[in-house]
């Protein structure tokens, strides 16, 4: 949701930190086919031009405050 508010908004140079380093490697590599979230990884790839890097969880807790906000 945060990258299409961004793409709506024109903005095009976005960090992206996840902990999880699988599905930045998944966003990071070759396109997948037979894998569950294939579409989704291919879209988040299309969606904008994005530095995808991996941090620890501590790292990261300023994005799970965010993400426990509700939205309208």
């Amino acid at each position: 949701m945060g990258l299409q508010l961004a793409q709506t908004l024109n903005i095009v140079d976005v960090v992206c930190y996840s902990d999880s380093l699988h599905y930045v490697n998944l966003i990071n590599g070759p396109s997948v086919v037979y894998h569950a979230y294939a579409t989704l990884i291919q879209d988040i790839k299309d969606l904008i031009r994005l530095s995808k890097l991996h941090t620890l969880r501590e790292g990261n807790r300023c994005a799970d405050f965010l993400r426990s906000w509700e939205l309208p």
